[in-house]
């Protein structure tokens, strides 16, 4: 059968919007006027609560419409960096970041076998089995945590043997930190910083800025070696004699408890389930009292502590997490000029 021209041309321009806007709906990934929008086929990823449930919210998801209520942060457009959530303060940073981090390992990616309440004397031992009896190793091929494992044989755990940078671990710290800044969660503190005048510099000042506070060596003893910095006290721990000093990241103790080197011996104080503050020991060291977030991220453990020692030095900065209070302590180190993470640590 045959059809007039006009006919044949009035469908072709019906299949054609209707193509259009197929394409239109399956294509968008991202959550810009789409919060909290019905949760339904066609589109590559979602922007509601149900999204949390099947895993597909879009990138911009936990920034836009979970931490920012639904409202875009005014940008340039053809910038680089994510949305920024709007509202955001010291009383809610915290929080805002939590939820930015999508690296972060959750409820089902984790279990926590706290066992006993101990106090702080070493041989107050109420922990039988290990503090993780599982760990979803899956989420642990993220950038940051790829970047972040590179940097462990770089350093050597005493405080006394003087460390050395080659051209080989500072390319490993350069792509840490480049992976660190890509995150949202590490967009968000940049933003926060800057909006709220703690630093002044673009995003490259801030990324050596970093690198100062967080990786140049020095001296924990007046005329010692410079065998210790900021990062490798807080995300890795380090020997001081018989004792163990720092330690403030959850994987590093997963992985060293893992390889039998940790003995957990109880839990001091929790808030669940984000924070707990323990003691153990590790290759027979002591460590009376240690603490460290549950499942974060690098980026949010160097983010919130950054944002602490910039904004608050030497001193315990108030935050709140899924309503419980707790406080990040920093320290920085008197000896030299300028401000370096001697501790950061959170606290219950």
């Amino acid at each position: 059968m045959a059809y007039p021209k006009n006919q044949l041309a009035l469908c072709f321009c019906i299949l054609l919007i209707c193509q259009s806007a197929s394409s239109s709906v399956s294509h968008r990934n991202d959550c810009n006027t789409r919060c909290d929008d019905g949760y339904g086929p066609g589109y590559a990823c979602y922007c509601n609560t149900e999204c949390e449930v099947h895993n597909n919210c879009c990138s911009d998801y936990w920034t836009l419409c979970k931490a920012g209520g639904g409202v875009a942060h005014t940008q340039a457009p053809h910038t680089q960096a994510p949305y920024v959530p709007v509202n955001v303060n010291q009383y809610n940073i915290a929080q805002v970041l939590w939820d930015a981090d999508i690296n972060r390992l959750g409820a089902g990616d984790l279990k926590v076998n706290y066992q006993g309440h101990t106090g702080l004397g070493p041989s107050s031992d109420h922990a039988y089995y290990p503090l993780f009896s599982y760990v979803n190793e899956v989420k642990l091929s993220a950038p940051t945590y790829r970047a972040l494992l590179n940097l462990w044989d770089n350093y050597a755990t005493s405080q006394y043997t003087h460390e050395v940078t080659t051209f080989q671990k500072q390319s490993e710290i350069n792509a840490f930190l480049n992976a660190v800044m890509k995150t949202n969660v590490m967009q968000i503190t940049y933003h926060y910083l800057k909006d709220n005048h703690y630093i002044t510099g673009d995003q490259t000042a801030f990324k050596h800025q970093l690198q100062t506070l967080w990786f140049d060596h020095y001296s924990r003893y007046s005329g010692g070696p410079k065998g210790s910095s900021g990062f490798e006290h807080v995300f890795l721990g380090e020997f001081k004699g018989s004792s163990v000093s720092g330690f403030h990241n959850w994987l590093r103790f997963y992985k060293l408890e893992k390889s039998g080197r940790i003995d957990y011996k109880g839990y001091i104080s929790k808030k669940e389930p984000f924070l707990v503050e323990f003691t153990f020991t590790w290759d027979g060291k002591w460590k009376p009292m240690s603490s460290f977030f549950i499942g974060s991220s690098p980026e949010f453990d160097m983010a919130l502590s950054t944002i602490c020692i910039l904004s608050e030095p030497n001193r315990a900065c108030s935050y709140t997490i899924e309503r419980q209070r707790f406080r990040i302590q920093n320290y920085d180190n008197a000896s030299v000029s300028g401000l370096q993470v001697a501790s950061a640590y959170p606290k219950t």
